[in-house]
């Protein structure tokens, strides 16, 4: 046991706090009897030592043994020492954190196991227990005042190992009503922060930037040198933890410190630094990421007039303003080379490309834009965005050359033979059965019938496809034993009305498809006249040999 914490400490205090703290922790003591001895810790009139040496008054109270049972929880009303001996805990655990930041960092190994105990206790029990316990702190100041103690220790080796490697710690800290902390969890606790906080989408929005510039960067840098058979389970939860953070706008805000600290680099010293280090956060982070996600809104608010912004700036005065401008110069060149170009083949991010360039054509022309080492990268990011400019214009130019993922998730841009267009309406592209299954869920899944229907109705009167029951009962207890359903089609042949009989579900489904892309040929003029589409209708159902046709 540390020194800080042995009883003796209280023989130095006057003899009524002697005696206040000799009552709370006397064998019989009562809630009350640590009440007293809390507001005498509060007391202005103590100097900082004399409140150290109540200290192990409040550790005694915090014995774990004390902690009560399942059973002894269930029926608490019934045993009164049991009831005593928490809310005695709990004025104490408050107490101890109000020591904060006088302990010495020394103390942690000895303080943390009672404290850590008691707080994991009330927290799990919090709702339980407020229907009990007279006296509870506020729940926000409760978790501010853990949060604040524990972060006393972050610079102590022997504390903070203890106190980061206690199992449920990190997912303590992510539950914290005031968001996640400023505590770095370490790669290997990203496991248990994500999951305490319920799921990724949980978990994201209590990443603010402020924390993921100056502890993200450490899990996300740890993985650059982690081993190679250890790389896919660390970046694993990368892409989902992405996607949940650009739902709650992580790359807007990003983008828009971004501009904040390049536009006032001169006005504040620290400015450069926070920009080196929120841009290699940026870089690490999005660049194990698809950058159809982030790309689209990074365009939008600005990334690429801060990127040129800060090329500026490196080529003159504001130079000076780092220690190394070496570092934020090949972040830079990362942006122009990787980053943003790897984006260009989504439809989405490349349409908001133009106002982008727009932006920072008066830039680039300046002496001191043209003296920093980052512009020759520059006239290659032109150069290449110029190219998908080009594609993008001839995408508008022949629709029947290029298409664009109708994912609007994607956007991606190809060929149109390398894209997949849907079987039923005809209309939409993907680029992968991952984007149409998206699509499919999220908005595809409500017009593709309509547009089948509007399809269709380049067949004019000629073809009037029914989803029609067949009516002869004899047949249909014959056939399928009450079950069978069969559809009906008619063909109009002049003032002839034919009708056709598809009994199989299977055949129901080809002979749509089939006509679906018959009115495709025909809207695109590939099929004209009716005795053509007749003929090209009379084949389609030949093909199958179960359709009948009714005379």
């Amino acid at each position: 046991m540390h020194p800080t914490l042995q009883m003796k400490n209280v023989k130095s205090l006057p003899v009524s706090i002697r005696n206040i703290a000799s009552k709370a922790t006397a064998q019989s003591r009562k809630c009350t009897d640590v009440q007293l001895a809390s507001r005498t810790l509060r007391s202005s009139s103590l100097s900082t030592t004399q409140r150290l040496a109540l200290l192990p008054l409040f550790f005694a109270n915090l014995d774990p043994a004390k902690i009560p049972s399942m059973e002894q929880l269930d029926e608490l009303h019934r045993h009164p020492a049991v009831r005593e001996d928490v809310l005695c805990a709990v004025v104490a655990l408050d107490a101890t954190f109000s020591f904060s930041p006088h302990i010495s960092p020394a103390v942690g190994p000895s303080l943390w196991p009672r404290v850590w105990a008691w707080f994991d206790f009330v927290c799990t029990y919090r709702e339980y227990l407020l229907d009990l316990l007279i006296t509870f702190p506020p729940e926000k100041m409760f978790y501010l005042e853990f949060i604040t103690f524990t972060q006393q220790f972050e610079h102590h080796p022997a504390s903070y190992a203890l106190m980061s490697t206690t199992p449920g710690f990190w997912g303590r800290i992510v539950e914290a009503p005031l968001g996640y902390s400023g505590v770095d969890p370490g790669s290997s606790r990203l496991e248990e922060v994500i999951e305490a906080a319920g799921s990724l989408d949980d978990f994201a929005p209590c990443v603010r930037p402020a924390v993921l510039i100056n502890h993200l960067f450490l899990f996300v840098t740890s993985i650059s040198d982690c081993p190679t058979e250890e790389f896919g389970v660390l970046t694993r939860p990368l892409s989902p933890l992405m996607e949940s953070l650009c739902e709650v706008g992580f790359a807007v805000e990003m983008v828009r410190a971004v501009v904040l600290l390049s536009e006032t680099w001169e006005k504040d010293k620290d400015a450069p630094d926070i920009l080196d280090t929120l841009l290699m956060v940026f870089n690490h982070f999005f660049l194990r990421t698809s950058a159809k996600i982030w790309l689209k809104p990074a365009l939008e608010y600005g990334l690429l007039g801060a990127l040129a912004l800060i090329t500026l700036k490196l080529g003159g005065p504001g130079s000076q303003f780092l220690e190394d401008p070496t570092r934020l110069e090949d972040l830079v060149r990362n942006f122009l080379s990787i980053d943003i170009p790897r984006g260009l083949v989504y439809f989405y991010p490349l349409a908001e490309l133009p106002e982008s360039l727009a932006e920072v054509r008066s830039i680039i022309s300046r002496d001191d834009f043209k003296r920093s080492p980052p512009s020759e990268d520059w006239d290659r990011f032109f150069l290449y965005s110029q190219h998908h400019l080009d594609a993008l214009k001839e995408f508008h130019i022949s629709p029947a050359m290029y298409k664009a993922c109708d994912n609007i998730e994607c956007g991606i841009i190809d060929e149109a033979d390398s894209l997949r267009r849907c079987t039923g309406c005809q209309a939409f592209y993907y680029c992968s059965r991952e984007c149409q299954a998206e699509d499919w869920d999220a908005r595809h899944r409500d017009v593709c019938v309509a547009h089948e229907n509007l399809l269709l109705k380049c067949l004019g009167g000629i073809v009037d496809p029914l989803s029609a029951e067949w009516d002869d009962l004899a047949v249909r207890a014959d056939m399928g034993e009450g079950y069978w359903q069969m559809h009906g089609m008619h063909v109009m042949n002049g003032q002839e009305m034919r009708v056709w009989i598809i009994p199989l579900r299977t055949d129901s489904a080809d002979i749509w498809e089939a006509l679906i892309s018959l009115a495709d040929r025909v809207r695109e003029g590939e099929v004209e006249g009716e005795e053509v589409i007749l003929e090209a209708v009379d084949g389609i159902l030949d093909e199958h040999e179960e359709v009948m046709e009714i005379h």
